[in-house]
């Protein structure tokens, strides 16, 4: 009840966006708060457990992995699209136009990846500094990711966090409004831009 106050009655614009935020949290708690710190906090958990009952090195690699980070990508894919698919309805209702729900979403997007990401890199610090806490576990460091420090690693994390909720939110949103042929088209357009742009930086790499 008090999103629905907190929509109907700010008619300043940056309070409908925080209008917006507000009502993924308050209306599905469970995906946009507790899953991420569940899974993080419980698959890391699993993963120790496993690897101190297995023995040294079985879980991740000493060389690259990025088990941990992998799963929560997929995680904030899954929220960029059950944003749209849950509760765009639900924000029409409560007054909010397209573009401040957008917005609002968004916001969720770039507070649950600057978490994750936080979460992410101070894990990898930890296994790097005590070789994988004794058992050569790796689960958020990888070499590729904290080769150029623990400010690039953020960094690196945050965007490819941020890149999935919005790849799922764009998803979504096509799908709502051209229908699953329309979100076909779009998305094999997508693909096709990116072969030849794939193709032109390997002729151009070849051709040095």
């Amino acid at each position: 009840m008090s999103t629905i106050a907190v929509t109907h009655t700010n008619t300043n614009s940056a309070s409908r966006v925080v209008g917006a935020a507000r009502l993924h949290y308050v209306m599905d708690t469970w995906l946009f708060v507790w899953a991420p710190l569940v899974g993080y906090v419980g698959l890391s958990a699993v993963f120790l457990i496993i690897a101190g009952v297995a023995g040294s090195g079985v879980v991740g690699s000493r060389d690259s992995s990025t088990s941990l980070g992998l799963i929560m990508t997929i995680l904030m894919l899954m929220q960029g699209y059950q944003s749209v698919t849950r509760l765009f309805g639900l924000s029409q209702a409560f007054g909010l136009t397209r573009r401040e729900y957008l917005a609002g979403a968004w916001a969720v997007g770039v507070i649950g990846a600057a978490v994750l990401s936080s979460l992410l890199t101070v894990m990898g610090v930890i296994e790097r500094a005590t070789g994988g806490y004794g058992l050569g576990v790796r689960l958020a460091y990888s070499p590729f990711v904290f080769d150029h420090g623990e400010a690039a690693a953020l960094t690196t994390w945050f965007i490819v966090l941020l890149g999935a909720f919005l790849a799922g939110l764009l998803f979504s949103a096509v799908r709502q409004r051209f229908g699953v042929l329309g979100t076909w088209i779009v998305y094999l357009g997508i693909l096709a831009l990116a072969i030849v742009a794939a193709a032109l930086i390997g002729y151009r790499q070849f051709h040095k």
